[in-house]
């Protein structure tokens, strides 16, 4: 979440490269995230798991989708 409101900021002028690296992202981090979700989210580790699990891979998705474009 704090990655995001940082990156938020930051601009890549070019369309093509500002592309790539945001499929890039995703591909890792939803990758990634999701291994993380099924292999821990449902393990009893806190009676408010909504604190540490705020997000779902496509919501992770959809941040991504915004960075790097101080328009978005």
């Amino acid at each position: 979440e704090e990655l995001c409101k940082i990156q938020k900021a930051w601009a890549i002028p070019d369309v093509e490269q500002r592309d790539k690296i945001r499929r890039a992202q995703k591909t890792i981090v939803k990758e990634t995230y999701g291994a993380f979700l099924n292999r821990y989210g449902n393990v009893p580790f806190t009676k408010n798991p909504e604190q540490y699990i705020k997000y779902q891979v496509d919501q992770v998705g959809e941040m991504i989708e915004k960075l790097f474009d101080t328009s978005a």
